[in-house]
């Protein structure tokens, strides 16, 4: 019985002016004759079933019919393919940002396609193939929201300027290591096959289970009298009764106009570290279980009432210290009006728990166990070029970094045999408190900086697209049009597209001491800079830093485009007298 795998499914996306190649699965010996816009080769099956054929390239166009043996898979197009890889900021999805470009709830392009790969590792050996699960998707109001929002951002881009089908592999792993997506790993992981990997995972289910259960076994209800004031905003820590891990009750009322009572609304509250669960007027309206996500909860139609109306939190510190994350929207939005939800706020003690939540095995930085879970099945699959937008979980231990991205990016061309394909990737954005320096972001930056020596990649800046109070910012939509300038230029030879900001060269000491940074800005000439505090840089005797900071508290500096300056670490070249 002949099959193929599962990239090779009704929809799929081939690279164009590449080898079509096809692979798949049949009984041992069995002759397997492929077919594609008039080419065909027979390819045979060898003693583990495994068969593969090439055919020559096609151009780009579609609808095409591809056939292999009795199978054959419709509405499949020729375009451009990228691969999608990283971590949580390039596996976020469209619904989670949606809301900043509402517009794209209606989008819908049937030449914007994403096979979206699901999290798996893999520590024994490579996969061979993806799951029953996995298959192509375009673009259409019902799966938009599924769609990660940066590559979905790039191909509207690349659609609009290039006119051919855009082919996304989405294979990206929240918290995920360099060393996660390296096929060699870099190291060896404590996990050695499938069996480990569940025992583990069981036994953090259960362990996470009977945590909460034991709160909820002692927790009782709010007690009206035992109300305290509370700004939830505030530094949980310095309060006695909040720096403990267990639950907490949050309550505030407020007042909505007659008329608005009974219509629908948006609640807005931040970030919450970890869970909540918020009610309106005793009704459930929203629960999240991890502190990442927005608090953008739904508020249905009747339950508003006229005049006064109750909220009320039960919010859970699982480890480390909970809190309402500052400078986020809390408000409640009908029909266009804004109902403040700053202020007034009261809290109570739930229950103390009797020791943190240890935290589960995280997979995701095991070494090599999402490249063989989730990019191995696609290795050998021609691709236009690579996305990568990863780091932070890296920024604990920077120094390395470089090399091993120059490992993992040669590593990934050998395994795909399309030569030195392009690798277009993210440097981390700005997020932490202004002015902090040693969270080792700013080493991170730096290292990814340095891996521009790798050939055919190219970096995009984002130090100015990030939320210092947000691990996850939303502008992802700047991010990936930045993404497809730098396609533009760096892969298509479109040298008109702009995606660099102004490029460091040399850092000069004046005879009189003055420290400058010259810059390169391209076709605006080069770019001359005091070294000064006011526009991010730090002069510390011999080196100059830059935007060495999580979250630079200067002016950056910007090219005619309003692109910044990536940040950077640099030696001093003195300046000849004369």
């Amino acid at each position: 019985m002949i099959t193929l795998a599962r990239l090779f499914s009704h929809g799929l996306v081939l690279q164009r002016d590449a080898p079509v190649r096809v692979w798949g699965k049949a009984d041992p010996g069995e002759k397997v004759t492929v077919g594609f816009l008039g080419n065909s080769c027979e390819a045979a099956a060898g003693m583990d079933g495994k068969w593969a054929a090439e055919l020559p390239p096609a151009r780009a166009g579609g609808p095409h019919t591809l056939v292999a043996g009795d199978v054959a898979l419709l509405d499949v197009y020729v375009g451009d393919v990228w691969l999608c890889g990283g971590q949580s900021n390039m596996e976020m999805p469209m619904h989670r940002v949606v809301w900043r470009t509402p517009e794209e709830a209606r989008a819908s392009d049937g030449l914007i396609r994403q096979f979206l790969v699901t999290r798996r590792f893999l520590f024994e050996a490579p996969a061979d193939d993806y799951g029953s699960n996995e298959s192509w998707e375009a673009v259409t109001p019902q799966s938009i929201e599924r769609f990660y929002a940066v590559p979905y951002f790039f191909a509207k881009e690349l659609r609009r300027r290039y006119d051919v089908p855009i082919g996304l592999i989405n294979a990206a792993a929240g918290g995920s290591t360099v060393e996660a997506w390296m096929p060699e790993g870099g190291g060896q992981s404590a996990y050695k096959n499938a069996q480990d990997v569940k025992k583990a995972q069981d036994a953090d289910a259960e362990r996470e289970r009977a945590w909460h259960a034991a709160l909820r076994a002692e927790e009782k209800n709010p007690d009206s009298a035992l109300w305290q004031p509370i700004n939830p905003t505030a530094d949980w820590g310095a309060h006695p009764d909040l720096r403990k891990n267990g639950s907490f009750w949050f309550t505030a009322d407020f007042d909505c106009p007659p008329d608005k009572a009974g219509r629908p609304g948006l609640l807005e509250l931040g970030c919450i570290r970890d869970s909540d669960e918020t009610y309106i007027n005793g009704q459930l309206v929203g629960a999240i279980t991890y502190q990442y996500p927005p608090r953008r909860y739904n508020v249905p139609e009747g339950l508003l009432k006229a005049g006064r109306n109750n909220l009320l939190l039960r919010v859970v510190s699982c480890r480390d210290v909970g809190g309402f994350v500052p400078d986020k929207p809390y408000a409640l939005t009908v029909d266009g009006c804004v109902i403040d939800l700053t202020s007034g706020w009261r809290f109570q003690p739930g229950i103390a728990a009797r020791e943190p939540l240890r935290e589960a095995v995280m997979f995701e930085k095991e070494p090599a166990g999402l490249y063989n879970g989730m990019l191995a099945p696609a290795a050998a699959f021609p691709v236009r070029g690579a996305l990568w937008y990863q780091g932070e979980s890296n920024t604990h231990a920077p120094d390395g970094y470089k090399d091993k991205f120059a490992r993992m990016v040669g590593d990934w061309r050998r395994r795909w045999r399309i030569g030195d394909f392009p690798v277009l990737y993210v440097q981390l954005p700005n997020f932490g408190a202004p002015g902090y320096t040693d969270s080792g972001w700013p080493q991170l930056r730096e290292e990814q900086r340095r891996c521009l020596s790798v050939p055919r990649t190219a970096m995009v800046t984002a130090i100015d697209l990030g939320e210092w109070n947000d691990l996850h910012p939303s502008d992802k939509k700047s991010v990936g049009a930045r993404l497809a300038q730098a396609a533009m230029n760096e892969v298509y030879g479109d040298k008109d597209a702009q995606y660099l900001g102004p490029q460091p060269l040399r850092c000069e000491r004046e005879p009189g001491g003055g420290v400058y940074a010259v810059f390169d800005c391209g076709s605006e000439g080069e770019m001359r800079v005091e070294c000064v505090k006011e526009t991010c840089f730090a002069v510390e005797g011999d080196t100059v830093r830059y935007a060495w900071e999580d979250t630079p508290s200067g002016t950056l500096i910007r090219n005619k485009a309003g692109l910044p300056a990536p940040p950077f670490e640099m030696e001093i070249t003195p300046t000849a007298p004369g």
